[in-house]
């Protein structure tokens, strides 16, 4: 939920053209978005990436402690999780990123590394 209000305040900014979790959806889901209100396809976005969070919480969850407890594993835990979705999971499911902006870039890394600080107990 953390990055969902970063990624709300970059895209009011008008730093990011879109946020990944819709990019996903419009290109994996069209049809089923069709049929979905604005605020359902927001929704609906927002569950999905809650749902492939969690499932990186957990993961983070089973690693050792020792490593979970360094104190740069939450960030590099959290970037990894964004860089490993840009280069296994996106190519995939066929998603290309439209993020061009180096703004909105930096702003998704930063939020990543918020995700792991979190996720991580620091």
């Amino acid at each position: 939920m953390a990055m969902s209000g970063a990624r709300g305040l970059t895209s009011n900014l008008d730093l990011m053209e879109e946020t990944p979790p819709e990019t996903v959806v419009k290109q994996t889901v069209p049809g089923l978005l069709s049929q979905m209100s604005p605020g359902q396809r927001a929704a609906f976005a927002e569950a999905v990436h809650w749902a492939y969070g969690g499932t990186g919480a957990a993961v983070c969850g089973l690693l050792p402690t020792p490593i979970r407890s360094s104190r740069v594993a939450g960030v590099a835990y959290g970037i990894g999780i964004w860089l490993g979705f840009e280069a296994v999971v996106a190519p995939a499911l066929g998603v290309r990123n439209p993020q061009e902006k180096i703004v909105g870039r930096a702003m998704l890394a930063l939020d990543h590394a918020l995700y792991g600080i979190i996720i991580a107990g620091r």
